[in-house]
């Protein structure tokens, strides 16, 4: 029976066989731009793993920090590119001396035009983990010069947030990292500089320090009391970590996904992974205010796939992992380095590496999903690269890495070693995605179009979907009678007919709006058919046209129709009491708008 208190209703019915008609995909309202080579500047030079930051404050600021591979140099180093102009064109802003042999580049903007960019300095070649250190540099002007740089302990893969709230913690930088280091340890450590990025103190270590092994390391974001949240994996599990104290101290972790299984395609328990998880947060002021959501490759199927989850309550707990985009079930190629944004409208947007198009597993596209629902949904993903990487008999191996050095042979002779850059097939360990202060998004990648591996970007607009907003909630006062079931054999249709009515001591206003916030069934993931909006899934809606109902009073009827799924897999259990469908609605009166 439905509880008004509780809105979620179940219909039992007697099985019957059939088969499973797949959802119709919504037309797509992603827009993507053409697509831009950042690196032009360094045309010759291999680039890969990429981060970007946005001016929070102005559009047309972006800094972007990579990987770069000279081939006239046996080490790698770090660059950061700049633009003025929204993205149309970049340059190189910082490419010292102090880059050479540095690695993991990680960019950040904070307030007032202040930017921020943090490397892992590796020291002379051959010299021992130990002998590593941190390098932060600093910018007053939106990343267009830097000063000298603030040496901090090794972190590996380490990233920049900047606490821009307004609270206690506000300016704050944090900068977390793995604390992989000589001494075997490794596990998420942060440290915190309350002046602008010059001096930091700590690090801040979560409880039982030491006794935990972190396989990949995640950035971190900020709530709006002022909380950092971040996310890592260990080796079976992903993991959400918060300080409530300004980067002193951290909680235990809370767990995300207690299955994660890295994704792509290196052997190796920790090489076996293709993208760290990454955390986003709606920093608005919208309905989904302070959510957060988390993306991930994952190989649990056998196959990689990007992963998605979200939580309303700062990490505290999480929804149910599932598949970004999941409209090419057949596929055995992989999806991996994704990467995720929220922007000033509250719009999601996922980005990742995609192999569909390219069936020796080698090469990818881009490819870019958007919710507009707080994550309950995604619309279809769309194609963002116009090219892609490929490889063929005529694609040149780039950055071959080579070494001589005397004394070391048989005989004491010259030894001569060259090594190939596995970056070249996998684009390093990080992708870029930013919202700019518009809401428009920016996806960074790394492609070989030009024969060597270039960054390459492109705005990203997503059309608001019209939808009604939780906030006109009247689900404590108007409950749905069900008023017949029947189900169609020949169609494998579901159909419940309902009306609306109001349980309360007062007249509510209309029109009203049923929206499906959660929908499954014991037999396989049932299809909304009938919904006002054309959503097949979470997120469906009817409308109920009456303007107002008075106590007691009932909307007219209307038909909720149902695809069900594999009708021949009966759960062992109660023979009389198949649950054929659960679904979850909320009731609501608000005016629809853009959400």
């Amino acid at each position: 029976m439905f509880d008004a208190r509780k809105p979620t209703w179940l219909i039992a019915l007697a099985a019957t066989v059939g088969t499973r008609t797949p959802a119709t995909p919504e037309p797509s309202d992603i827009v993507v731009g053409r697509n831009v080579q950042v690196s032009k500047a360094k045309a010759a030079d291999s680039h890969y793993e990429v981060l970007a930051a946005a001016d929070p404050r102005d559009a047309a600021h972006m800094i972007v920090g990579s990987f770069i591979y000279s081939e006239r140099t046996t080490t790698p180093a770090t660059i950061v590119y700049s633009t003025r102009d929204g993205g149309n064109s970049w340059s190189p802003t910082l490419q010292a001396d102090t880059l050479a042999n540095t690695s993991d580049p990680a960019p950040a903007f904070g307030q007032d035009g202040a930017a921020y960019f943090t490397v892992a300095s590796l020291g002379s070649p051959g010299t021992s983990r130990s002998t590593r250190t941190m390098l932060m540099f600093r910018s007053k002007d939106d990343g267009q010069t830097w000063a000298p740089p603030t040496t901090l302990p090794y972190m590996d893969r380490q990233y920049v947030t900047v606490d821009a709230t307004g609270g206690k913690y506000n300016g704050r930088v944090y900068v977390n990292g793995n604390s992989r280091a000589a001494d075997g340890v490794s596990d998420f450590v942060v440290y915190t500089s309350t002046d602008g990025g010059r001096t930091f103190t700590g690090p801040g270590k979560r409880p039982g320090f030491g006794q935990f092994k972190v396989e990949m390391m995640g950035n971190a974001v900020v709530a709006s009391d002022g909380a950092l949240i971040g996310v890592f994996a260990e080796e079976k599990s992903l993991e959400a970590i918060m300080s409530r104290d300004g980067g002193i101290s951290l909680t235990p972790a809370t767990t995300i996904d207690g299955a994660i299984v890295p994704g792509g395609n290196r052997k190796g328990a920790h090489n076996n992974v293709v993208g760290m998880p990454l955390v986003a947060i709606d920093d608005g002021r919208g309905p989904y205010k302070d959510r957060l959501y988390v993306v991930w490759a994952d190989r649990r199927t056998g196959v990689s796939r990007i992963l998605f989850a979200s939580s309303s309550d700062k990490g505290l707990t999480w929804s149910q992992s599932r598949d970004v985009d999941a409209s090419i079930p057949s596929d055995t190629t992989d999806q991996f380095l994704p990467t995720v944004a929220v922007n000033s409208a509250g719009v999601v947007g996922v980005m990742w590496y995609d192999r569909r198009n390219r069936p020796d597993n080698l090469g990818w596209d881009v490819r870019f999903a958007a919710s507009t629902d707080g994550g309950t949904t995604f619309l279809p993903s769309v194609q963002v690269s116009e090219q892609g990487t490929k490889f063929d008999a005529t694609t040149p191996w780039t950055a071959l890495r080579s070494s001589v050095v005397q004394g070391k042979g048989d005989g004491g002779g010259v030894v001569v070693t060259i090594g190939l850059n596995t970056f070249m097939f996998q684009g390093g360990d990080t992708a870029g995605l930013v919202a700019d202060a518009t809401g428009v998004f920016h996806p960074f990648w790394v492609d070989n179009r030009t024969g060597v591996p270039q960054i390459w970007t492109a705005p990203v607009s997503v059309t608001p979907v019209v939808s009604a907003t939780p906030s006109g909630d009247v689900s404590d006062k108007v409950t749905l009678d069900i008023t017949v079931n029947t189900y169609d054999h020949a169609s494998n249709a579901l159909t419940t007919t309902v009306r609306l009515r109001n349980t309360s001591m007062q007249t509510v206003a209309g029109p009203f709006h049923v929206r499906v916030v959660g929908l499954s069934s014991q037999l396989g993931d049932p299809t909304v058919l009938s919904a006002d909006n054309g959503r097949p899934g979470v997120g469906a809606e009817w409308n109920f046209a009456e303007q107002s109902l008075n106590p007691g009073a009932a909307t007219g009827t209307k038909a909720l129709k149902f695809k069900l799924a594999n009708m021949q897999s009966f759960r062992s259990g109660d023979r009389y009491r198949e649950e054929l469908l659960q679904l979850k609605v909320v009731v609501t009166n608000d005016t629809v708008v853009n959400s």
